[in-house]
């Protein structure tokens, strides 16, 4: 084994040397790090507070009785690293692919601050969509077919852009293949184009 000379560095002495001077900076004070969250352009807050636990999203996020979970989004943004926006969209978070998003519209004047949600689901009726931003939370029991909309608001008061979209339903039943296609000959053959 090579023995670090005495220009060289081991791996040990330089983190121990970045230790004790971040010790040393820290009980000046000069040390403690704050979250970016400029630069975050998500809908979280650099500090909370007891309260606010009751507005964070559940990570066990449960469905009324009847319905099962289809899908978790999360808002994602890229960012290059001056800070300029490149890219956002929702990023589903594991599971079934039973959700697909089609597309979202933002707040006047925003790129990436969705408030209005477009989705489908070839396999599942959608009964439930759950938002969370902004410290708030939003659920919408009767969603239309398609589009969520959300009311999310801010400690200000403002309307708050969607962070996190919790879907809920039930599976479509499915028709016995000569079913289908005797309703799609009946469609066929009850049109007068």
């Amino acid at each position: 084994m090579k023995q670090p000379t005495t220009q060289q560095s081991t791996r040990r002495t330089v983190l121990r040397t970045l230790g004790a001077g971040g010790l040393t900076v820290g009980f000046a004070g000069v040390g403690t790090a704050q979250p970016d969250y400029n630069r975050s352009r998500r809908n979280d807050t650099p500090q909370g507070d007891a309260d606010s636990a009751e507005t964070q999203p559940d990570d066990d996020f449960e469905c009324p009785d009847g319905m099962e979970p289809l899908g978790t989004f999360e808002f994602v943004t890229i960012e290059d690293d001056d800070g300029e926006l490149l890219d956002c969209y929702f990023l589903q978070e594991g599971g079934e692919y039973y959700i697909t998003i089609t597309g979202y519209e933002s707040k006047e004047g925003e790129d990436c601050e969705p408030i209005d949600v477009y989705y489908e689901s070839d396999s599942h009726e959608i009964g439930q969509v759950a938002s969370f931003g902004g410290q708030d939370i939003h659920i919408d029991e009767e969603p239309e077919d398609g589009i969520y909309e959300s009311d999310l608001e801010n400690n200000g008061g403002q309307q708050a852009a969607i962070s996190l979209l919790h879907f809920c339903g039930t599976e479509r039943e499915r028709l016995p293949d000569s079913a289908e296609a005797d309703g799609e000959a009946n469609e066929t053959a009850g049109s007068t184009d």
